[in-house]
């Protein structure tokens, strides 16, 4: 089988290890280079594929494998496959229903639980999700191990876990805040013991310990890392993120070595300060949302200012390629506590691309 991570992989770890410890002296830079699809979103639609095909591991697996090998990972960026059972796989493996929508790409999970019944929840060996999760992890690393990277699932855990369980996303969750709280906290103290568990399970099926860890969010590490990040903070008040949100993220920032945190739009804005004085955590993603201006625009930068000068990195996903150079230029240190994913799709962007190289190598090397 031929060989599709990059003859420098070792070399690049340690960029990423010099970024994780603000060793690095420049940006990490991760650009995918998709010009050989006939249509790129096909690259983007395959992280659908275990869905899509469900339950035929083998089909899922050799179409994401096609379309893997038509994309270039230049620079820091890796072929990367995570198990994409939809945002929430948390809630899947404790018994909620997952609806997938192939005209949209994009999947729905709730369950319908009363939160007496998630206290008595445990793992669950014989879960459909889960043993679908588990022939997937015992395929990848003999098969695919020199081929790409092997990442976590999107696990949503927290509030989000706890809201698509109770089902009627939001609403029950909600309710349950004003009126049953302290029953809340018990059940999210519930989850995140199981979190803790699967996550400790998988890291075993993948032996992450010696390969090293990644998600979705195409960020690799040697120590264990995770995206933290609740759709429902947008939903919630300054005290109720205290209250239900806080302490359950600094536990986290304890049990992981490294934690991101997944900024969502606009409306989880007014937590960033709470966010940012959590010593324990080492960074934030920004996700603009839809109908928001793009990461790389100049109107995001007091943001992006703010959080680099709070000691902590930055992460940015889909930025534009013409509008990388000057987004680095504006940034404090050229930005050298940022890592930018962006994607070439277009050989009409190849100056935009030519320009950042060049500019890269001057400023940089």
């Amino acid at each position: 089988m031929s060989m599709l991570l990059k003859n420098d992989w070792e070399k690049e770890k340690e960029v990423f290890e010099a970024w994780w410890t603000s060793r690095l002296d420049r940006p990490l830079i991760q650009i995918i280079d998709l010009t050989k699809f006939e249509n790129p979103q096909e690259f983007f639609n395959c992280a659908w594929y275990f869905l899509q095909y469900y339950p035929d591991i083998e089909r899922a697996l050799n179409e994401i494998f096609v379309k893997l090998k038509h994309a270039q990972f230049l620079m820091e960026a890796y072929p990367n496959i995570w198990l994409n059972t939809g945002p929430g796989a948390l809630a899947l493996y404790l018994g909620a229903q997952v609806k997938y929508d192939d005209r949209v790409k994009t999947a729905w999970i709730n369950g319908s639980f009363t939160l007496e019944e998630i206290l008595e929840m445990d793992f669950d060996p014989d879960n459909e999700f889960w043993r679908y999760t588990v022939k997937a992890y015992s395929i990848l690393p003999s098969r695919y191990k020199n081929m790409a990277v092997i990442g976590f699932p999107d696990f949503h855990e927290g509030i989000d876990a706890l809201a698509q369980l109770r089902g009627n996303f939001p609403t029950n969750f909600l309710k349950d805040l004003f009126f049953r709280g302290n029953l809340v906290k018990k059940a999210l103290e519930k989850i995140q013991d199981l979190f803790f568990l699967y996550f400790e399970r998988i890291s075993q099926l993948i032996n992450a310990n010696e390969h090293g860890y990644s998600t979705w969010a195409w960020l690799w590490s040697r120590q264990s890392h995770h995206v933290a990040g609740w759709d429902l903070l947008a939903y919630l008040s300054p005290k109720h993120f205290r209250e239900f949100v806080l302490p359950f993220l600094e536990d986290e920032c304890q049990y992981f070595d490294r934690v991101i945190w997944h900024l969502d739009g606009p409306l989880e804005l007014p937590h960033l300060d709470e966010l940012l004085s959590i010593e324990e955590l080492d960074g934030i993603q920004w996700i603009p949302g839809a109908g928001n201006p793009d990461p790389g625009d100049p109107r995001w930068l007091p943001l992006y200012e703010k959080i680099i000068s709070n000691g902590k990195l930055l992460q940015l996903i889909d930025v534009p390629l013409e509008k990388v150079p000057n987004l680095l230029s504006h940034l404090p240190n050229h930005g050298r506590n940022v890592a930018i994913l962006a994607f070439y799709t277009s050989h009409q962007q190849r100056h935009a691309l030519n320009k950042l190289l060049s500019l890269f190598t001057k400023t940089f090397l």
